[in-house]
């Protein structure tokens, strides 16, 4: 399992994961790899800066 980062598909680099829940239920429908806190960071920048260009 990778995750987008920048464009590119990449490994967690811990190799960590995470449970997805359904907040309307409580139920885990899913398990994703967990992001490092530098690369959560970059990534909100990321869409924060195309939403930008995108809105004008």
């Amino acid at each position: 399992m990778q995750m987008l980062l920048g464009g590119k598909w990449a490994d967690a680099a811990n190799g960590a994961t995470m449970e997805v829940v359904n907040p309307a239920n409580g139920q885990v429908f899913d398990t994703v790899r967990c992001q490092e806190r530098q690369w959560r960071m970059r990534n909100l920048l990321l869409l924060l800066q195309s939403k930008v260009k995108k809105n004008g």
